[in-house]
């Protein structure tokens, strides 16, 4: 049973679909709700959401440190609907996992943004610098966040 709520990932839009599958998962267009966890389905999409983002947002934070030749300590996810990431004096990073619903692109953008500012803990020119080195359509990413981010919510 296909609903009309609609769920993004990576920056694609998916109808929910109910019915006999063994876990929940992306079909071509559709995310796949096993029927018998009808009853916690919020809990359970939530948690879904969050290991997705874990696991990409882990996986791009690695390859962009080693791309960007720089270190950060520890990696942690937050709930926070408008403070993507951050990146402590310590090189501690953080992100939050609705990054996980944006488009690949911005995903990106936002990890190379806190691993520039493990080089430069500021946002000069400098930092700047460092960011459009690895993305040079960083404002449009920037801009894409802006007037998408209400949208970002499960």
């Amino acid at each position: 049973m296909t609903t009309s709520r609609l769920f993004l990932f990576l920056g694609k839009s998916y109808s929910l679909a109910i019915g006999n599958h063994k876990g929940i998962m992306l079909s071509e267009d559709k995310l796949l709700f096993p029927q018998g966890l009808v009853f916690r389905m919020d809990k359970e999409i939530h948690e879904w959401f969050l290991k997705q983002a874990r696991d990409k947002i882990s996986e791009r934070v690695k390859h962009y440190a080693k791309l960007m030749n720089t270190e950060y300590l520890t990696l942690t996810f937050s709930d926070t609907k408008s403070q993507w990431g951050s990146c402590t004096h310590e090189n501690n990073l953080q992100f939050s996992w609705r990054l996980i619903m944006a488009p690949l692109s911005v995903l990106d953008y936002v990890v190379i943004h806190e691993l520039a500012h493990t080089k430069e803990k500021n946002h000069s020119w400098k930092f700047w610098s460092e960011v459009r080195k690895v993305t040079p359509a960083y404002k449009q990413h920037m801009k894409w966040l802006h007037s998408h981010a209400k949208e970002l919510v499960v």
